[in-house]
């Protein structure tokens, strides 16, 4: 036999712990700074569920930062293995997409001119995907090149399912 093994990360203990906690110990944020951040009205849970989907795709062994922490118009909130991400954690998922279409086209392109990955709640990520579907078929999604993405499977590649609920 091998002295050797593999060791894979146990994720099991994510769902025991509360999700402020988690997010408090995985984004390095001091607690002063989260209550500042998450009682700010409209936009506090948004500040949140960026922070909890951080610390679940850290403890999943991704390379994750926040890197939107300085509101850059149509910036990235996070970056995961390398990818941009987008995070939109509305009431309404309806008005989370609208928001992401309110100049008339998708406004969040990455580095390269292609769409940014858009993440909602793990419990509005089907209604995203039609939502998405629908703008994709309208001609709604174009990347920095002015290329009109057509196929409404792209949806799927865009639309992120979050790893916690709204």
């Amino acid at each position: 036999g091998s002295n050797y093994r593999t060791e894979k990360k146990d994720t099991s203990k994510v769902s025991r712990l509360d999700a402020g906690t988690t997010a408090q110990i995985l984004s390095g944020a001091s607690e002063s700074e989260q209550i500042y951040r998450y009682n700010q009205g409209k936009t506090g849970h948004g500040w949140a569920a960026e922070d909890i989907n951080n610390a679940y795709d850290r403890m999943a062994g991704k390379d994750a930062k926040l890197v939107g922490t300085d509101n850059k118009a149509n910036g990235a909130d996070r970056l995961v293995n390398g990818r941009e991400i987008q995070t939109k954690y509305y009431k309404s998922v309806s008005a989370a997409v609208d928001d992401a279409f309110k100049h008339g086209n998708y406004r969040y392109l990455n580095k390269n001119g292609n769409p940014m990955i858009f993440e909602v709640p793990k419990d509005q990520y089907d209604k995203a995907i039609k939502l998405f579907q629908d703008k994709i078929r309208e001609g709604k999604v174009v990347r920095q090149d002015g290329t009109v993405i057509r196929d409404p499977r792209q949806a799927y590649r865009i639309v992120k399912k979050g790893s916690v609920t709204y």
